[in-house]
């Protein structure tokens, strides 16, 4: 009986915000998947054991995890701690978020099962990680419909990205089903560029000037309202290019994304967010979005001046690690030291993992060119992955374990 009832208090302290149940589970698959993909990759770049012998080929389980298994936990903890803020709205019931957890984790159990076991394991994996996001998606749209305020503008772009990353899913369960590759293509382009890319730059858009406002001097907030429509048509275009395997031709959507990105560091200020490091890492990383956007104009000029992709994944992993991956460390620290009580400063463990995602992407981005020129004596991929573990892993464990403990400060959530 003295078991349970830890056991009980334990749950009643995980449950007792939607937060701390998602942001759990998303700091758990963070550790499996990278342990899982740098397994993967020493076995295949060394002699100190063989690849692991997955049912589907080791990119999609890579691609899988990284867009529909990581991801999703955080952004449903985000998004159903900030909407009932951000509309005034009833806040997002245990009934809701406690069933959109417990499928989500249940499906990235089974997809895990399936890779070494079967088809039929990853099928049901899929399934019932789609119905998370279902449930998910309507826990939170019931709340936008019954919205006390007139100003739906961020959740409205934030729903179509929910649905966008459904889809993205059911695109890739459709490449399980009947292994023809262009719905390969589409769950991984539609998870990127239509569900992380805009989901992250819209939170960004809300909340960054919101925090910088707290920090700079006589700081004016800025959200510009043709930047989400003018970044929507920018990344679907660049989406629609990649599905036709028209790459040379991406810089004519590139180039206006990268305006929008930059236009938005300098309008946010982000030399002035330099003295806190806690908003610091926030304009860092939507920086990257800028860096990432000019690694592909480049590639994409060469390849239609002279028919080489020069950069090969570069640019993606620019994106990927470090605009995507940054800003859920940046965000995820910040949510968790605020909403577990904790003072809002970024203490020299949290910097140091920051730095250390930083210079991650910096060696992915290299191992492209070790790939094309030869630079590198080692394999860059290898040391990329090294890198995430040593750096996300231990952020991961610091993180984690605050929701499982009770706010310091004594107050409910």
């Amino acid at each position: 009986m003295r078991e349970l009832n830890a056991f009980q208090r334990l749950f009643k302290v995980f449950s007792a915000a939607p937060h701390r149940m998602m942001f759990f589970g998303g700091a758990v698959q963070l550790v499996l998947t990278l342990i899982l993909w740098s397994i993967e990759l020493v076995g295949r770049h060394s002699a100190l054991w063989n690849e692991p012998d997955f049912v589907i080929p080791a990119t999609s389980v890579h691609i899988y995890l990284m867009l529909y298994g990581i991801f999703p936990f955080f952004t449903f903890g985000f998004l159903m701690t900030t909407y009932p803020k951000w509309m005034n709205g009833r806040t997002v019931p245990g009934g809701s978020y406690i069933p959109t957890f417990s499928l989500m984790t249940l499906g990235a159990f089974l997809f895990y099962v399936g890779i070494f076991f079967g088809k039929g394991f990853i099928v049901a994996a899929l399934i019932v990680h789609i119905l998370a996001w279902v449930k998910g998606f309507f826990a939170l749209f019931s709340i936008y419909k019954s919205a006390f305020v007139d100003s739906r503008y961020h959740p409205f772009h934030l729903n179509v990205t929910l649905i966008c990353g459904t889809a993205g899913e059911l695109f890739f369960l459709i490449f399980i089903l009947s292994e023809y590759s262009f719905f390969y293509r589409a769950a991984l382009h539609t998870g990127f560029w239509l569900y992380l890319m805009p989901l992250l730059f819209i939170v960004s858009h809300r909340m960054l000037p919101l925090f910088s406002s707290g920090v700079i001097r006589a700081y004016v907030q800025h959200r510009p309202n043709w930047s989400l429509p003018a970044l929507w048509v920018g990344l679907a275009g660049h989406a629609l290019l990649e599905l036709a395997d028209l790459k040379s031709l991406l810089f004519i959507f590139d180039i206006p994304l990268l305006f929008v990105g930059l236009y938005h560091t300098w309008l946010w200020q982000i030399l002035k967010s330099l003295k806190a490091r806690l908003l610091a890492v926030l304009h860092i990383s939507l920086l990257w979005f800028s860096l990432g956007m000019s690694l592909y104009i480049i590639q994409s000029i060469w390849l239609l001046a002279r028919g080489e992709l020069i950069l090969g994944r570069g640019p993606l992993h620019a994106l990927a690690i470090g605009f995507l991956t940054s800003m859920v460390v940046a965000m995820g620290t910040r949510v968790s030291l605020g909403h577990s009580g904790r003072d809002l400063n970024m203490g020299l463990f949290s910097w140091l993992c920051f730095l250390g995602v930083q210079l991650t992407a910096f060696i992915r981005i290299c191992a492209e060119l070790e790939m094309h020129r030869g630079f590198f004596p080692i394999n860059l991929n290898v040391a990329a992955a090294l890198s995430w573990l040593l750096f996300l892993i231990p952020w991961a464990f610091r993180y984690g374990s605050i929701y499982l403990r009770p706010r310091i400060d004594g107050q409910p959530g």
